[in-house]
């Protein structure tokens, strides 16, 4: 919608494999850092650190739960979990003076990495923390997907580009 305003993310929900809704956390998305490689030598007048097409840096992402709750331990134990989160973006349509609400939708596959057990404390927040490397990443925005990285399947595609799509077929996938 070209006439509105996005303004918030008014809400949101954890859901664990697909279904299981999961408490009250806080969630740190990760941050997606290109691979690079220092490239220096004759015909280029210094250094320069060249991104290595679609492939990325360790993507971390943190959730962290307000005391220890039984889902915080569900998924402690070494292996893959899939998780989603689903959110709600409040827009003003400009045209109506209406809210709208579209939909930001967010996947990992991720393994749990670190474990902050928090804080013990009268009358506050433990602040439970658990780290997660993320090696499948996928986002979409109003149902249309934005991102796709997957790093066990060669797949790193951003607005429905596939950055990694000349790499396949040069080494045969």
């Amino acid at each position: 919608m070209a006439n509105s305003v996005p303004q918030v993310l008014a809400n949101y929900e954890m859901y664990l494999d697909g279904a299981r809704k999961i408490g009250v956390v806080t969630v740190t998305m990760p941050t997606v850092n290109r691979l690079r490689a220092e490239i220096k030598g004759a015909g280029i007048s210094g250094v320069v650190s060249a991104p290595i097409q679609g492939h990325t840096e360790d993507m971390n992402g943190t959730i962290a739960f307000r005391t220890i709750t039984s889902e915080s331990v569900d998924y402690l134990n070494q292996g893959y979990n899939h998780f989603e989160f689903w959110g709600g973006i409040q827009e003003l349509d400009r045209s109506t003076n209406k809210y709208v609400y579209k939909q930001h939708k967010v996947l990992w596959m991720a393994m749990p990495a670190n474990l902050t057990i928090g804080q013990f404390a009268v009358g506050e927040l433990q602040n439970r923390e658990v780290e997660f490397n993320i090696t499948v990443l996928r986002e979409w925005h109003d149902n249309k997907e934005t991102l796709h990285i997957d790093k066990f399947n060669y797949i790193d595609s951003m607005g429905g580009k596939d950055a990694l799509a000349g790499l396949k077929s040069a080494i045969g996938l």
